[in-house]
């Protein structure tokens, strides 16, 4: 029997099963009009305000059916879930397999919300990110998050459920994620000029500078992108685990049998993708030093960046040979390197802590933007969530969570914490201390212009 009669003997069968089971009958009954009613108006309303000119409503309605969908689908997983118990699946190596989508969405709502305040702020973040012509905001970035949040919960629903009859789920069940992130990245090259033609290929330019340091001058965009990169460490490291393991471990089919697991903690692969970002940042850091010849701040912050490797290192030591003092040497590495990178949050990123007119230091600064709480707020979440290693530790001790839902809680916490830091980072930036002078003073570039039109205008007197 040829591959298209079994998959067309597949399918009868499972509408036979469907016929036959009064479950799965009243499920489809329920939530599949849901669906398609929420896809119907969503798709009315896209047609009609293609042609009107208000952008913004138009962004806040893809928004706003972006999550009414994405809430039905969950809803839709709940009652299947209830109805016909759990799914035959793995939850970890699920949650691994598409937890990069789910960071993905969260990340782009919080920096969704720096846009926003820094635009309700009057702070001109498009000049210091250089963004040219390209007029995104806090909405279009809410559409990104939505639309993820959207392919993430269908994703879900397929790969839970690929034991329904339908066109989709009678694909293999593991074949779903890599169909997720084909989609996302043939998105992302495409070059239809309506899914945010301009903002994508400006951003594929400004990501291919943040992963090709050392070759030019580091730009504020590149030094900032990198720094979120930072934050999305797990993110490197589920994109070598999910390489490895539709390569290694397992198939579209589900994980390979009689296949002892190798993609864990143990690969030297996972260890190098861990500390991609931290090496990104060095070398801009010696970079900058290169141009500028300040060895502070940016052999400092090299430093820094340093202790990020150090920490690796010792981390790396300590699982593969888990003694006393290997265990001692890791606790000392990642303690001074969380110091140290708070130290440098408050005192240099943000500017706080700066000394006063009596030569003592004071916890804020001169100058604020923001409410006084928010920056108390801020630098106690940073104080605890730099060392929420150690809140790894003590879950791992004296919870029932595995370490990978450990890690996603903490992955969350840490993308929260980043937003926050955005919130002061981008604050400093603006209110004039400019350390690092990554971006042109306006009153320069002013005077600039002001040259080039008096050196014309002479030119053509000549």
């Amino acid at each position: 029997m040829s591959d298209s009669s079994l998959v067309i003997q597949r399918i009868s069968d499972a509408a036979e099963t469907m016929n036959d089971t009064p479950e799965l009958l009243n499920a489809r009954n329920t939530i599949i009009p849901i669906l398609l009613q929420y896809l119907v108006i969503f798709l009315l309303l896209e047609y009609s305000l293609r042609r009107g000119v208000n952008r913004d409503l138009r962004s806040c309605s893809r928004v706003h059916y972006f999550l009414v969908v994405s809430c039905a689908i969950f809803g839709a997983v709940f009652v299947l879930d209830r109805e016909l118990g759990h799914p035959d699946h793995d939850p970890i190596l699920v949650m691994r397999l598409l937890r990069p989508i789910l960071l993905l969405t969260i990340f782009f709502f919080g920096i969704a919300a720096n846009v926003y305040v820094w635009e309700k702020c009057d702070i001109p973040w498009q000049n210091m990110f250089q963004t040219g012509e390209n007029k995104f905001g806090y909405r279009e970035l809410a559409e990104v998050g939505s639309l993820l949040l959207c392919l993430f919960s269908a994703t879900i629903f397929f790969l839970l459920r690929s034991d329904l009859p339908g066109p989709f789920t009678t694909l293999p069940a593991y074949l779903h994620p890599l169909l997720l992130y084909g989609g996302i990245v043939m998105l992302l090259f495409s070059p239809l000029q309506q899914v945010f033609h301009e903002s994508r290929f400006w951003f594929i330019g400004q990501i291919f500078r943040v992963f090709t340091p050392g070759f030019r001058p580091v730009g504020f965009m590149e030094f900032w992108l990198a720094d979120q990169a930072c934050s999305l460490v797990i993110l490197f490291v589920d994109c070598e685990f999910l390489m490895c393991w539709y390569l290694v471990d397992g198939t579209v089919f589900g994980p390979r049998k009689g296949v002892i697991a190798h993609c864990g903690d143990y690969s030297s692969i996972r260890a190098l993708f861990s500390i991609l970002p931290a090496v990104i940042r060095f070398v801009q850091c010696i970079r900058r030093f290169q141009d500028s010849g300040d060895s502070f701040p940016h052999l400092v912050n090299a430093g820094k960046y340093s202790t990020t490797l150090l920490k690796a290192a010792a981390q790396r030591n300590f699982r593969l040979k888990q003694d006393h003092l290997n265990f001692v040497i890791w606790v000392a590495a990642e303690t001074f390197s969380s110091a140290y990178c708070l130290w440098w949050d408050l005192t240099q990123d943000w500017g706080l802590l700066e000394k006063s007119q009596f030569g003592r230091r004071v916890l804020l600064r001169q100058h604020i933007t923001y409410k006084r709480p928010f920056y108390h707020f801020a630098i106690v979440q940073d104080m605890i969530l730099r060392f929420s290693w150690a809140f790894k530790l003590v879950a791992l001790k004296m919870t029932a969570l595995h370490r990978e839902e450990t890690n996603t809680i903490l992955s969350i916490c840490e993308i929260f914490r980043r937003v926050v830091w955005n919130f002061i980072r981008i604050e400093n930036e603006h209110i004039g201390r400019n350390k690092d002078r990554f971006r042109p003073q306006p009153r320069i570039v002013k005077k600039q212009a002001e040259l080039i039109e008096k050196t014309a205008a002479f030119r053509q007197k000549l």
